[in-house]
């Protein structure tokens, strides 16, 4: 502030007088006389408690989510069944390894493909058929087993 420049957005928290916390936001521009002296401030402040509840909330609900993903691919890289998961376009973006450290290079071979893509999934499979029309249609698939 001692270089009289203009705030634009300052954020910062406060104290009440009955110890209540506040957010505010405040912009201003320096005022001068004709002589160019300093005269002070004019400007706003806007409380923002809620923008920055919403920030807390949104930031919690955030971490929330890691932890969720991370204990997810725990669980999928040290099981033997493969998850899995596709984009809007049925291709394979994420696929777990069937047995930790081992299968890797052929689960990274199967991203960016649809499973009808190999030739070792036989469509012609009632299961099969019926799993590519769910995934076609845009439907959930659940506790599909194959051998």
């Amino acid at each position: 502030m001692d270089a009289h420049r203009p705030i634009k957005d300052f954020e910062f928290k406060r104290m009440s007088p009955d110890g209540k916390t506040f957010w505010v936001r405040t912009s201003a521009f320096p005022m001068f006389d004709e002589n160019g002296t300093f005269k002070g401030y004019r400007g706003s402040v806007l409380d923002i408690i809620e923008l920055v509840l919403r920030r807390v909330e949104a930031e919690e609900a955030n971490q929330a989510l890691q932890k969720s993903e991370t204990r997810f691919k725990s669980f999928a890289e040290f099981s033997t069944d493969r998850f899995w998961e596709t984009d809007e376009d049925s291709k394979i973006v994420y696929i777990s390894d069937p047995i930790p450290g081992k299968g890797q290079e052929d689960s990274e071979k199967m991203l960016g493909k649809n499973w009808w893509d190999f030739p070792a999934v036989d469509f012609a499979d009632q299961k099969w058929l019926m799993v590519r029309m769910e995934i076609e249609a845009r439907r959930e698939v659940r506790e599909f087993q194959f051998s």
